[in-house]
């Protein structure tokens, strides 16, 4: 029994096979490269280390960086985050420095905080992107002078080139908004309208354009102050649309052709709704509504593209039935203006 226990360590899989693998072309063949190495603990730190130093192993450079990133929390050796640290700043491959950043958030490295804001102004977008992206996951455990630098971070890098980038900053400049403005309501509640119109100023001051900052503030003003600058600052920036009473009774038969639709007050910008951020993220497809009003009933027409759709939902076609699993359009009246009860319709591709 002990003979087959020695055997089985020695042809088992060298530490040097295991970095090898990192670099094969075979996905399948790099996972299980990873798991040995993980398995192997401080065995693997020295070989992995010197791997990442060696330009002839480019291909599998990232993985050993997030091999690296991963040993972290399974040996207590200064060596690698010394070494993940200063490849995060000057390594030449933006790969390495991009898989660095998004490992050191997602596993919550708090050591590379410093690092990762200096990544903030790399030269490749790809690095800036994954750099706030991780400062963001350890939002929490940031200094109150880093708070403000990653505010301030944020905010330049809203309009960064990189596509990836801006949207992820974006996202950080609303999450400091939204505790802004859920203060300010709180205050607003309590009848502090001073206080809250105070802090609704700051969350604009900090981001000029911020829909929701926007949003809240003409509200608060409608709500407590005053219902014509409220109303005067929702038109400002784009969020009331004037319904007007038609001359005649459109044609419902599901399309938008009639001129009669011309007359309606339409709008065609929207954004994405998120549950995990509170950003206005351009909608990647188009959408069109129109409103109007006639002697009794109340007008809209929607447009909606889709980019498959071939693959539409849409099972329900009886009224009143339960189609919250279709896709559908869904409009929610507040007819009293009151925010505590509303109308709700759903409609479906088939009507």
């Amino acid at each position: 029994m002990a003979f087959a226990l020695l055997c089985t360590c020695a042809c088992g899989p060298s530490i040097d096979d295991s970095v090898r693998k990192l670099g094969a072309a075979s996905e399948e063949e790099r996972e299980t490269g990873r798991q040995e190495l993980l398995l192997a603990k401080d065995q693997a730190v020295a070989p992995l280390l010197e791997a990442l130093e060696n330009p002839h192993f480019a291909a599998g450079r990232p993985q050993l960086a997030e091999v690296l990133v991963g040993l972290q929390s399974r040996v207590d050796d200064p060596r690698i985050e010394s070494a993940l640290l200063a490849h995060l700043g000057t390594d030449p491959d933006p790969r390495v420095k991009a898989r660095i950043a998004h490992k050191l958030g997602l596993f919550r490295r708090t050591g590379g905080i410093e690092a990762l804001f200096g990544a903030l102004d790399d030269a490749a977008g790809e690095v800036r992107y994954q750099s706030i992206w991780a400062l963001g996951q350890m939002a929490d455990q940031l200094s109150p002078e880093q708070v403000e630098r990653l505010q301030e971070h944020s905010r330049r890098l809203a309009t960064d080139a990189n596509r990836s980038a801006k949207r992820e900053a974006t996202i950080r400049v609303e999450s400091f908004v939204d505790a802004w403005i859920q203060e300010a309501r709180r205050l607003s509640i309590r009848g502090q309208l001073a206080e809250a119109e105070s802090l609704f100023a700051l969350a604009l001051a900090y981001s000029p354009s911020s829909k929701r900052a926007n949003y809240r503030m003409a509200r608060f003003y409608f709500d407590k102050l005053s219902q014509e600058k409220g109303l005067q600052l929702l038109r400002q920036h784009g969020m009331v649309l004037d319904a007007p009473r038609l001359s005649e009774v459109p044609v419902i038969d599901g399309r938008l052709e009639e001129p009669l639709w011309q007359q309606a007050a339409c709008a065609d910008t929207f954004f994405q709704y998120s549950s995990q951020h509170f950003a206005a993220v351009p909608s990647d497809v188009g959408t069109r509504i129109c409103v109007a009003y006639g002697e009794e009933d109340l007008y809209f027409g929607f447009l909606g593209y889709d980019s498959a759709p071939d693959s539409i939902v849409a099972r329900i076609s009886a009224r009143d039935d339960a189609l919250w699993h279709d896709d559908i359009l869904e409009i929610f009246i507040d007819s009293d203006f009151d925010h505590r009860s509303y109308l709700h319709v759903g409609i479906n591709s088939r009507g």
